[in-house]
């Protein structure tokens, strides 16, 4: 998988992206180069409609979290709807109370429980807004 590493801070964005999400450097002008394994083990990605969202260790998503900048108008979806974390390169979702659920491939997961997150899977927030899991 390709992806574009930042000048500044050497985060690690999606080809698409053209400005850092960290520190906000444009990337327009960085050539994406392919980033091996140990590179992208540390990151996931959610994938919703056109948008990439790469998530690290602890990240929260939602409206007013990572990934606001799509989220926002997407009210059936919490503040700070989810948290993934990751443990011995295993990733893992945290419902944080969501008002309308967390989806794991179509089943709703226990509130403010750890569950596992494996390569394409379905990863709703609310019933309404699904993101594709790639690790």
């Amino acid at each position: 998988m390709k992806c574009k590493v930042c000048p500044v801070c050497h985060e690690k964005s999606a080809v698409e992206e053209l400005i850092c999400r960290s520190c906000l450097t444009p990337l327009d002008n960085v050539e994406a180069k392919e980033c091996d394994k140990e590179e992208r083990a540390n990151v996931l990605y959610l994938v919703y409609e056109t948008n990439e969202l790469q998530i690290e260790n602890g990240d929260i998503v939602g409206r007013e979290a990572k990934g606001d900048s799509f989220l926002a108008d997407k009210l059936t979806v919490s503040r700070k709807h989810a948290k993934l974390t990751q443990k011995d390169n295993q990733w893992f979702v945290t419902d944080l109370g969501s008002t309308n659920g967390t989806y794991l491939n179509g089943k709703r997961i226990e509130s403010h429980k750890e569950v596992a997150l494996h390569d394409n899977d379905t990863l709703g927030l609310s019933r309404k807004v699904d993101f594709r899991v790639k690790l």
